[in-house]
């Protein structure tokens, strides 16, 4: 990326946003009824005073915000949502104070930075348990047997109630750096990949219960019919939050282009190949590494 470059055409895009062009004159309620998006073109600039801007200057906004988390490296710790917030925030601050443009675009950056902190995680997993070993080491994630201590500790309090939902399991934990929704996205995503690596290994090597397994983290994307409980904290005990979540599917859905990536990115065929083949069973090498050397590339 040329990044002087990039910045002047983020730049000409913000300059864009304060143009006549990029609002809509409001006369009356009616006109107000006839917008294509009340909600997405309103601009508050204060709790009794709002603007509204073109479907176009939305599209402009959006555009801003994707080319600004590329800008800035965010893509790996703040979701596009809360960037689009923020940048909305500040837009309606420099509208409504008449700031200097030149700075705009490190404000918004600015304020997306103050969301991003390291976070622990905890969450619940279901399906396996532990003999003879106390913690089982995923990479930098872990599973541990329930601990009263822990929960207290990232809770921040004694809830004997939110500690029942939870202590019949094992929990899976791990820190990760990004805002609270970021964290939450990868901490979902790594450890549905983690139980889903663990699925794959009892089922090589128990060919006979191949349908009885299912080992999974409890969050939304699991077949758990009943709450998901998740604990989040920072490292000294502050913003500590407890949640809980019902399951969501989506279909997944395979296409000869997404097959294609597969088998380029994820060995896929040899994957299968391994499976086939009798000594690849015994051969521990296989596995060696796995979490740190290919998940958590």
């Amino acid at each position: 990326m040329n990044r002087s470059k990039e910045k002047r055409t983020l730049q000409r895009m913000i300059n864009s946003l304060f143009s006549e062009k990029a609002f809509i004159k409001i006369n009356s309620i009616e006109d107000i009824k006839n917008l294509d998006d009340l909600l997405g073109q309103e601009i508050r600039l204060s709790e009794k005073n709002s603007i509204y801007i073109t479907t176009d200057t939305r599209l402009i906004l959006r555009s801003i915000t994707k080319r600004l988390i590329s800008f800035y490296d965010l893509e790996e710790y703040i979701t596009f949502s809360e960037v689009f917030l923020n940048l909305e925030k500040v837009y309606a601050d420099y509208l409504l104070n008449n700031k200097d443009l030149a700075n705009m675009l490190d404000d918004v950056y600015k304020l997306s930075k103050t969301e991003i902190h390291t976070y622990n995680n905890l969450m619940c997993c279901e399906g396996v348990k532990l003999k003879n070993v106390k913690i089982l080491n995923c990479g930098k994630y872990r599973i541990v047997p329930s601990d009263l201590s822990i929960f207290n500790e990232a809770y921040g309090k004694h809830d004997p109630n939110f500690y029942k939902m939870m202590k019949d399991y094992l929990w899976i934990m791990c820190s990760e750096e990004g805002s609270k929704k970021k964290v939450q996205q990868k901490f979902d995503y790594k450890t549905n990949l983690i139980t889903s690596f663990l699925n794959i290994c009892f089922q090589t090597v128990n060919k006979k219960s191949i349908f009885s397994y299912r080992i999974q983290v409890l969050n939304s994307s699991s077949t758990h019919k009943s709450r998901q409980p998740r604990l989040q904290w920072k490292p000294r005990c502050e913003d500590n939050s407890f949640s809980f979540a019902f399951p969501s599917f989506s279909i997944a859905e395979i296409d000869s282009e997404l097959l294609e990536y597969f088998r380029v990115n994820l060995f896929f065929d040899s994957f299968f190949n391994i499976l086939q083949c009798k000594e690849a069973l015994l051969h521990k090498p296989i596995c060696k590494g796995f979490f740190s050397d290919i998940i958590f590339k």
